[in-house]
């Protein structure tokens, strides 16, 4: 592993630690740090959004999980967020639009 793999998975142990903890502030912090670098994992974005979330700022937070989406449009707990999001701020038919649009058809 590169010094800058054990860098980034250092800083991404570290985000989540402080998310887990309670200091979402921090955990805010490192996660935009995580998601200005080359080649992030898309899921920091998520991360990203639960720190904003837990400090109440749903704006970030909604825009941070729409680039998740945007990167993964298929990212389960990205759309499960989302629309718990929705629900949450008030937008009852947004959030169950949402996860309409995303319900799998079942196989038959």
């Amino acid at each position: 592993m590169t010094e800058t793999a054990i860098d980034r998975q250092e800083l991404v142990q570290q985000a989540v630690g402080a998310l887990q903890s309670g200091n979402a502030f921090q955990a805010r912090g490192l996660f935009e740090k995580i998601v200005r670098l080359p080649d992030a994992d898309p899921t920091a974005w998520l991360g990203l959004a639960f720190a904003c979330a837990h400090q109440g700022d749903g704006e970030a937070a909604l825009a941070a999980v729409d680039k998740l989406l945007e990167l993964e449009p298929d990212n389960l707990r990205g759309n499960i967020f989302k629309a718990d999001h929705l629900e949450h701020s008030g937008d009852h038919r947004g959030a169950l639009k949402f996860y309409q649009e995303r319900r799998t058809t079942p196989t038959t």
